[in-house]
């Protein structure tokens, strides 16, 4: 009895495979490479972790890092003065494109230390990041001490 939709096909027997013989092969024994053989010397860089190469000199066959100068005291309170005589334009106030609002930082931060372009946008922006940082952690803790228990009256 057949059903309908069904196909009747034979089995299907399976078939060995041919498989050709196996020849060992000898193992070279002298160190020195075949005529025959190209050798490529490796031309890849070193893998390191991932990380851009941003703010880094390359000299030679060797990237370096330009050296870091330590931010005085004197200076961070002209780059805080930089910031804050920027950012209270009273037209744009701290709407301002990222690039451009860097820029006259550093320009106001490089005419109040008169030593010339020492620092860059990179240097100002990262060191005003940390230092902004640290204010806010400071106004925290002095407004939890000095303003969360003041009762007026």
């Amino acid at each position: 009895m057949m059903m309908r939709g069904a196909w009747n096909f034979p089995p299907v027997q399976p078939q060995p495979i041919p498989t050709p013989p196996v020849q060992p092969q000898p193992i070279p024994t002298q160190s020195e490479p075949e005529d025959d053989v190209e050798i490529v010397p490796e031309t890849q860089p070193p893998k390191g972790k991932g990380k851009r190469n941003k703010g880094k000199q390359v000299v030679g066959d060797q990237t370096s890092k330009p050296k870091a100068i330590k931010w005085t005291p004197i200076e961070e309170e002209a780059l805080a003065k930089a910031f804050i005589g920027t950012s209270d334009n009273p037209v744009k106030g701290n709407n301002q494109p990222g690039d451009g609002f860097w820029s006259k930082i550093l320009a106001k931060f490089l005419a109040m230390m008169d030593q010339g372009p020492y620092r860059d946008i990179d240097s100002v922006s990262s060191k005003w990041r940390k230092l902004n940082s640290a204010i806010n952690r400071f106004c925290e803790e002095y407004n939890k001490l000095y303003t969360s228990d003041r009762r007026s009256g």
